[in-house]
């Protein structure tokens, strides 16, 4: 999921928008270092213990379990900014995605959820529509907090202090519209309705009180199951 999602940022083509992995990736290591040079992956050291890898020491990798070198590095382009794309041997060999990426290079994943929840708003919308329509994602959970067309802050300095009360009031200057999803529905004096004001999901699931006593999350539960 992580690199699926990691491809869809990259698509961006901004070198300063990325998505990272979850924290638990920063503790895999692999007992054997590597380095790029060109469009090629060499040995750089090992580990204490694995001596078996030191006569392949300055040779290159030619595949990770079976997995080609040339699909991993295709992989890790696809999860970078394009411009850099020709050097990807060099910038991730050295980086904290590659010993995760080695570890999943080839998984045969295909299906995608997106949980939602009465929080669910802002870019959060734009994503759902992105991963619905570019992954097919199913939307599982309580209705959005906000539907898919509404304001929101045009920049960083947009409180106004009122000179009299003092109070802050927070300016939202840009209209958005996203695609894709549930179009409003109003009513005869152009209101939302309570209920279509939101993003409905495609399969409904609350969290529950016996489940939060008993430390489980009940839409990722749901998940499970599917996955099973």
């Amino acid at each position: 999921m992580v690199y699926e999602l990691a491809e869809l940022v990259a698509s961006l083509g901004d070198s300063h928008t990325a998505a990272y992995p979850p924290e638990g990736l920063f503790n895999e290591a692999f007992p054997a270092g590597f380095f790029g040079l060109g469009d090629k992956v060499y040995l750089s050291g090992y580990l204490e213990g694995y001596e078996q890898f030191e006569p392949y020491l300055l040779r290159e990798i030619v595949a990770v379990n079976d997995v080609s070198m040339e699909y991993i590095l295709e992989k890790l382009a696809s999860v970078t900014d394009p411009a850099h794309a020709e050097g990807i041997a060099e910038i991730y060999t050295n980086g904290y995605l590659c010993p995760s990426l080695l570890d999943w290079a080839g998984c045969g994943y295909s299906e995608a959820y997106v949980l939602t929840g009465r929080i669910t708003a802002s870019a959060a919308i734009f994503c759902m529509s992105v991963f619905k329509a570019e992954l097919g994602a199913t939307v599982v959970g309580a209705p959005t907090g906000q539907f898919t067309k509404f304001f929101c802050p045009r920049g960083m300095n947009t409180d106004i202090v009122l000179p009299n009360s003092r109070i802050t009031v927070q300016i939202s200057g840009t209209w958005h519209e996203v695609e894709g999803l549930m179009e409003p529905v109003y009513d005869d004096e152009g209101k939302l309705y309570e209920r279509e004001n939101t993003v409905l999901p495609d399969v409904f699931v609350e969290q529950d009180i016996e489940d939060l006593r008993l430390g489980k999350d009940s839409l990722m539960e749901w998940v499970w199951r599917r996955g099973l």
